[in-house]
């Protein structure tokens, strides 16, 4: 069962510094989520898509490693990555001095785990937004 949820946030810097902020993945275990270890791009040359990442998240106390790849890619305007399960997109807007952060999350569960995705998904990535905000305010 696919279970989606979107999410905005403002934050007050232009779309080249929430862009650059979003793409550097080594500060993504600084806001996006709890489970997650690191996440470095893993292919040769600049972010583009079809770039691969590594991601690895503790589950059960240990790492796990998963492959992500960006399936769109537009300099301060828009980022999407896919990786077993999940598709992540996230466009930017720019408002006068700030920026608009839209993320679009589409996670594929069953069970136990749909049933926390359905309740909880949409406060997560909240959660997680509200971090990164607060991490390219501080920069």
């Amino acid at each position: 069962m696919r279970h989606a949820t979107s999410v905005s946030i403002g934050i007050n810097r232009p779309p080249s510094e929430v862009f650059a902020a979003l793409t550097d993945f080594g500060k993504w275990p600084q806001w996006g989520g709890g489970n997650l270890v690191s996440m470095e791009q893993i292919s040769p040359g600049p972010l583009q898509v079809g770039s691969q990442l590594r991601q690895v998240n503790k589950t059960g106390g240990k790492p796990a490693e998963t492959l992500v790849q960006v399936t769109d890619f537009a300099p301060d305007q828009a980022l999407a990555l896919e990786r077993p399960n999940l598709r992540a997109a996230f466009t930017l807007e720019p408002i006068e001095a700030a920026t608009y952060l839209n993320a679009s999350f589409e996670v594929e569960a069953s069970g136990v785990s749909a049933l926390l995705y359905r309740l909880l998904l949409k406060r997560f990535v909240a959660s997680d937004l509200r971090k990164f905000k607060a991490l390219v305010d501080a920069s």
